[in-house]
């Protein structure tokens, strides 16, 4: 018996949710994972995204894919250390910083990438697909093979970061100054260089979430804005302290906004204020987020 086409096209954007809900997660555990270590919220995290993304489109000019991969992945890397002992630890080491003024510098970094990104791409391009465009036949439905990469690299990305936390030894320290940066020190923890760590980590995270969704978008200096828009609310959904928050919130954003394109009075056009009215009952019924926890103070 044949499968209707209603409940095909709704197990194909389901999947497709899926696939784009996993780049949406994959930003918002960057992000989450700045905060745990720094207790910043980075906002310049897309434009970093946006900058080495159109920096591997240039070096596909010169070189194959894969090269060009893994040189704008270790660029990325070094680039986010080099921004936390260049100017984010020069900055708020200064006298007389406010305790915000973190936040300020990633809007001062979010505009000067976002001209830099506008100069390097004046004119939209296609990102190149490494791959056939081909599709997957999975369960009578065909799916682009595209979301199939997306899926495969989302979870091996996932599975390394809790393979790195969990089995390593600099990921437990990682780990334990995310708890407790005042008590990391006082134990001897060279804390700048674990935080110099968390930034080229998250700033490569983003970037490679930005590869794997370029093949789809146009490369711009806006490419990523609405892509992390869904990531800050997957941030929010899944709870600002929790990294599998951030990747299942990221997932359940991306399931929304495709099937809501299915709603006959939604569609393509109002698909995001179907995510924001997800995001305003998560807020009603958990203020911290589905995998947010409690403050306990002693007084």
């Amino acid at each position: 018996m044949e499968m209707s086409e209603s409940f095909t096209r709704i197990l194909a954007q389901t999947i497709s949710g899926i696939a784009y809900g996993s780049i949406y997660g994959l930003f918002a555990l960057s992000v989450v994972f700045l905060f745990r270590a720094n207790r910043l919220f980075n906002l310049a995290a897309a434009e970093l995204a946006t900058f080495f993304t159109i920096c591997m489109f240039y070096l596909l000019k010169h070189m194959s894919y894969l090269p060009a991969f893994m040189i704008t992945v270790v660029l990325a890397f070094i680039g986010g250390v080099m921004l936390h002992f260049g100017l984010m630890r020069v900055m708020t080491e200064r006298k007389h910083v406010l305790a915000s003024s973190e936040m300020v510098i990633t809007i001062g970094l979010y505009t000067i990438l976002n001209s830099l990104s506008s100069i390097l791409s004046e004119e939209p391009e296609r990102f190149p697909v490494p791959f056939s465009q081909s599709v997957v036949n999975f369960w009578g439905v065909n799916i682009p093979s595209h979301s199939f990469v997306i899926l495969g690299f989302a979870f091996l990305i996932n599975l390394g970061i809790y393979l790195f936390l969990r089995m390593t030894k600099m990921g437990l320290i990682v780990e334990a100054t995310a708890e407790n940066l005042v008590g990391a020190r006082l134990r001897g923890i060279k804390t700048s260089n674990i935080l110099a760590m968390a930034w080229g980590l998250t700033t490569a995270v983003s970037a490679v979430a930005g590869i794997l969704i370029a093949p789809v978008l146009f490369v711009s200096s806006s490419m990523l804005t609405q892509v992390f828009s869904y990531a800050l609310i997957a941030v929010v959904i899944g709870g600002l302290e929790s990294p599998f928050g951030a990747i299942v919130g990221g997932i359940i954003v991306g399931v929304v906004e495709n099937l809501a394109i299915n709603v006959g009075f939604i569609g393509s056009e109002l698909k995001f204020l179907a995510v924001f009215f997800l995001l305003l009952v998560v807020l009603v019924i958990r203020p911290r987020g589905l995998w947010g926890r409690e403050e306990h103070r002693r007084v």
